[in-house]
C-alpha cells in the first residue's frame, strides 16, 4: 500500500496579518460550516484509493479558528475515508489567541499529535503591526496550557526581518522561545508579497524593509544559537530536537 501526506487547508482566519498572502479569508464565520461540510464531501472522492496516510497536516488561515466540534467532526471523515497508520503524524496550526483547553482536548481526543502555534515575535510592537491579535503574555499562558494537556510535540513559529525588529529584538525573541523548550521552531525571514499591507505600506514609505545584510546577520545568528541550544537544522527554515523533525515537512523536501 502506498505512503501518503495529507495537507488539508482551512482557509479562514479571525483576521488577516499584514505579511499574509495565503489563501484565507476573515470575517467570514458564516462560511466555515459550509466549508467544513464540502471539505467532507471532498475526502470521499477519495474513498476507494488504496493508500496509507502517515502524515495529515491542517494549515491555513488558521485551524484553529474553527471549533473544537468541527475539528472532531474533520477528524471523525478522515478516518472513515482513509486508512491512517497507527503512528500517524498529525499536525494543527494553532494561533495562540485561539487556544483553548476545550480544542485542545478535542484534538488529543481525536488522534492529533503535533502542534504548530505562530508566535512570530515575543515583542508587542512588532505584533502590532504585524497585525497579530495575542501579545508576548498570551504565548506563555498557551504554551504553559499545552504542556500541562501533554500536547508534547509542539512547534513556534518566528519571523524576523519585521518592521520595527531590530536585531537586538530578534536575539530577544530566540531567547524567550528557547525558554519555552520547544522541540521544534520555524523561522522565516519576511517577504514582501504583492497586494499584502506590508507591501503597499512598503511602496508608500510608510515602512521601511530591512535591508539584506542585515536580514542575512539574523539568520545566522538564528542558526548559530538554534546549534548551540541543541536544534538540528534540517531545512531552511526548520530547526528540531533530536527526533522531533517534522515528517510531513520532509516530505516536501525529499
Amino acid at each position: 500500500m502506498q505512503k501518503i501526506g495529507l495537507y488539508i487547508h482551512i482557509p479562514f482566519c479571525e483576521k488577516r496579518c499584514n505579511y499574509c498572502a495565503f489563501l484565507t479569508f476573515d470575517n467570514q464565520g458564516a462560511m466555515i460550516a459550509r466549508y467544513v461540510t464540502y471539505l467532507a464531501k471532498e475526502m470521499l472522492l477519495c474513498r476507494h484509493s488504496n493508500y496509507e496516510v502517515d502524515t495529515v497536516y491542517f494549515g491555513g488561515g488558521t485551524p484553529s479558528y474553527l471549533s473544537a466540534e468541527q475539528m472532531t467532526y474533520l477528524m471523525v471523515q478522515l478516518k472513515k475515508v482513509f486508512s491512517i497508520a497507527p503512528k500517524a503524524e498529525i499536525t494543527i496550526e494553532m494561533n495562540p489567541e485561539s487556544v483553548t483547553a476545550e480544542r485542545l482536548q478535542a484534538y488529543l481526543s481525536s488522534g492529533i499529535n503535533r502542534f504548530s502555534m505562530g508566535v512570530q515575535s515575543f515583542d508587542d510592537r512588532v505584533l502590532a503591526v504585524v497585525g497579530r491579535l495575542h501579545h508576548k503574555k498570551e504565548v506563555f499562558e498557551k504554551v504553559a496550557l499545552m504542556k500541562e494537556m501533554e500536547c508534547q510535540d509542539f512547534n513556534l513559529d518566528l519571523m524576523f526581518s519585521n518592521p520595527y525588529q531590530s536585531r537586538k529584538i530578534w536575539q530577544s525573541d530566540i531567547a524567550l522561545a528557547l525558554a519555552l523548550d520547544p522541540p521544534h521552531l520555524s523561522c522565516y525571514s519576511l517577504i514582501y508579497k504583492p497586494h499584502t499591507k506590508f507591501y503597499q505600506w512598503r511602496e508608500k514609505g510608510i515602512i521601511d524593509g530591512v535591508e539584506d545584510e542585515e536580514d542575512r546577520a539574523m539568520y545566522h545568528y538564528l542558526q548559530d544559537t538554534l546549534q548551540s541550544s541543541g536544534y538540528h537544522q534540517y531545512e531552511i527554515s526548520s530547526f528540531a530536537k533530536p527526533n522531533h523533525e517534522s515528517r510531513h515537512n520532509k516530505k516536501y523536501w525529499t
